[in-house]
């Protein structure tokens, strides 16, 4: 009877270890992301003068704060979206309205090996077409 406890408290210390190792391995894309407008690709949507992330992230929730300036005009959208990962990339799903059109959104994030670049992969679709976009992002 002692050796079962001893084997499942050995198998739940393994587990412990495993979950807070799988946790460290988790990208870190919180902060004040920059578009390089030179680098980015935006598909159909007109070139913005600039495009700010701010993002917040809790596990594999992120709030992003979408800050873009087109014309002298700024247009700031906030989503919380949950993402999930694939390797140490995040994809991100969601739908929006935008002027009247419904969208479905698939977003693919990630960062460069010292965690100061961020590349996001946008495949935006809507019942009339659509359009994939490269945005690139520096802290």
């Amino acid at each position: 009877m002692q050796r079962r406890w001893v084997i499942l408290i050995a198998l739940l210390a393994c587990a412990q270890v495993a979950g807070f190792a799988a946790g460290m391995d988790q990208p870190n894309f919180a902060g004040r992301w920059k578009a390089d407008l030179a680098k980015c690709e935006f598909g159909m949507e007109p070139v913005p003068e600039s495009l700010v992330y701010r993002v917040e992230q809790k596990g594999l929730t992120l709030t992003i704060e979408r800050v873009k300036q087109e014309n002298g005009n700024e247009t700031k959208i906030v989503r919380t979206v949950e993402a999930k990962l694939d390797g140490t990339t995040l994809v991100l799903e969601y739908n929006t309205n935008a002027q009247g059109y419904d969208l479905n959104i698939i977003e693919r994030w990630s960062l460069s090996a010292d965690g100061n670049d961020l590349t996001v992969f946008r495949s935006i679709s809507a019942a009339g077409g659509g359009t994939d976009q490269k945005l690139v992002f520096h802290k």
